[in-house]
């Protein structure tokens, strides 16, 4: 085997196991969830650098099955992870209707017209 395809499959399963491990490490949450999210967005991109890389090569190993199991577990993750922040953002766009629609209801008993009062000092 070619020494600089060990290289780039060498990286690439160094990348594989940084998103796997953040994602395994996720505990749910909002927060984290967008900071899992952002720093494994650098390793999607140089999976896909990779991938264009090794594409060159001819060799068995490029897609292991190992790979595509690793790849489809990782994928799956990401998807919750993905899934769960669609979720959050709903119930945040629902909770603002709500707050608006709260805030309507207030501004309709209010009432707005400011009309100017002038004192006739002459009376």
């Amino acid at each position: 085997m070619d020494a600089n395809l060990r290289d780039l499959l060498d990286e690439r399963d160094k990348s594989l196991n940084y998103i796997e491990e953040s994602l395994n490490n996720w505990d749910g949450s909002m927060d984290q969830a967008l900071e899992v999210s952002e720093t494994n967005g650098p390793y999607f991109e140089r999976l896909e650098s990779l991938d264009e890389s090794l594409k060159k090569f001819s060799h068995p190993s490029i897609y292991s099955e190992e790979y595509v199991g690793k790849l489809s577990e990782i994928m799956e993750k990401h998807m919750e992870l993905l899934e769960s922040l669609r979720q959050n953002r709903q119930q945040v766009l629902d909770k603002m209707k709500e707050i608006n629609k709260k805030d309507e209801i207030i501004g309709s008993y209010i009432n707005r017209e400011i009309e100017s009062i002038f004192i006739d000092k002459d009376l």
